[in-house]
C-alpha cells in the first residue's frame, strides 16, 4: 500500500500519523526502551522489550513524572501529560490552536467579525 503524507512511514505501516511522522505504535519503539537496566532494546509491552515480555521479566511500572498525576508513564510521563500543551497567551491547557477556551473564542469572534465586516465592503 502507498503511504500517504497522513500515514505513519515506518516500511508497511499504514497507520495515521501522531508524531514525527510516525504512528503512536511505531513512535513509541523508537523513543521508549526496555525499562530492565542494562537493557536497550525498544519497549514491546508494560515498558519491557519482547525479549523480556516473554520471559515474564516485567519491571516495576514507571509512574508520570508530572506533579500529581499518577498514570503509568509512557514517554517519561503519560500519554496526557505527554501531548497537552498549555495556552500561548495564559498558562490553563490549550483547547484549539494552542489557545485555552477563553482566548480561542476572543480569536474566533474576531476573525468572524473581520470576515462579515469584509463580505459587507465587497457588496457595496
Amino acid at each position: 500500500m502507498e503511504n500517504n503524507w497522513h500515514n505513519c512511514t515506518m516500511h508497511n505501516c499504514n497507520r495515521p500519523v501522531f508524531c514525527l511522522t510516525l504512528c503512536r505504535g511505531c513512535f513509541r519503539g523508537w523513543s521508549v526502551r526496555c525499562n530492565i537496566p542494562l537493557c536497550h532494546r525498544p519497549s514491546f509491552c508494560k515498558q519491557a522489550c519482547l525479549y523480556h515480555y516473554r520471559r515474564k521479566e516485567l519491571p516495576p511500572p514507571t509512574l508520570c513524572t508530572t506533579n500529581g498525576c499518577e498514570k503509568v508513564a509512557y514517554i517519561g510521563r503519560c500519554f496526557k501529560c505527554y501531548t497537552s500543551t498549555t495556552c500561548l497567551q495564559c498558562n490553563r491547557i490549550s483547547f484549539a490552536r494552542n489557545l485555552c477556551q477563553q482566548h480561542y473564542m476572543v480569536a474566533y469572534r474576531q476573525n468572524r467579525q473581520n470576515r462579515q465586516n469584509r463580505q459587507n465592503r465587497q457588496k457595496e
